[in-house]
């Protein structure tokens, strides 16, 4: 039988393919990105004084007017 091979193995010869986990520049950004992101939401929340308890209250009704209104049961 011959061997199962894919396109990826043959785009790149053996000898220059690098295993890596760790993507030094695209990960690194994306984690700054991501950091960034995170920290402008922590400080839009409380400088903005919003109840968090309340929001998270807020998504079972939601959750039950949207399926009321996309799923009726009549």
């Amino acid at each position: 039988m011959m061997p199962v091979t894919t396109a990826a193995t043959h785009s790149m010869p053996a000898a220059n393919r690098k295993w890596s986990r760790y993507r030094h520049p695209e990960s690194t950004i994306r984690f700054a990105v991501i950091l960034a992101i995170l920290a402008f939401l922590g400080y839009s929340i409380t400088y903005l004084n919003i109840d968090l308890s309340r929001i998270l209250g807020a998504f079972p009704r939601l959750v039950e007017i949207l399926a009321t209104r996309y799923f009726p049961l009549t």
